[in-house]
């Protein structure tokens, strides 16, 4: 029975990152104990893994102070990121101090800011790669300092 080219590449898309992977851990295991590198310098993935069945419960409760600092970390960009749009759309003055600054990152991110009728939105930059600092320029200078607009 032939199997189709469809699955074939469904098979290599699946299993190609799994062999790779555990490729890369054999290699770092052998050449880890071939050298005879220090654990403190750089484990091999067998001594992780003791580490990790070792200290497992102390490694838990780490992990959760972690998660939850983060997920802290998440909520409070949300909600300060969220006021400051707010404050953006709503005072011209603060928009007009600040707006340069916000927008420093537009030019090189895949996602920029731009003020339409009152609203800020976000939207894809462009849908391919700047081709040098150049444009990157051109593309700052257009977004940040040609804006015409009555600060009253």
């Amino acid at each position: 029975m032939k199997r189709s080219f469809a699955n074939a590449a469904t098979s290599i898309e699946v299993f190609g990152p799994i062999l790779v992977g555990l490729a890369v851990l054999i290699l770092w295991e052998v050449l880890c104990s071939a050298f005879d590198v220090p654990v403190y310098l750089f484990p091999k993935p067998s001594d992780v893994w003791h580490s990790i069945l070792a200290n497992g419960a102390v490694l838990l409760g780490a992990m959760w102070v972690t998660l939850s600092i983060t997920l802290r970390a998440f909520v409070l960009a949300v909600v300060t990121g969220t006021l400051i749009a707010f404050v953006f759309n709503e005072s011209r003055l603060f928009e007009a101090c600040l707006f340069p600054y916000a927008n420093i990152p537009g030019p090189g991110a895949p996602v920029g800011v731009r003020r339409t009728a009152g609203r800020f939105d976000a939207w894809p930059l462009r849908r391919r790669p700047l081709n040098g600092l150049s444009e990157m320029r051109g593309i700052f200078q257009n977004n940040v300092f040609k804006q015409k607009k009555s600060y009253c």
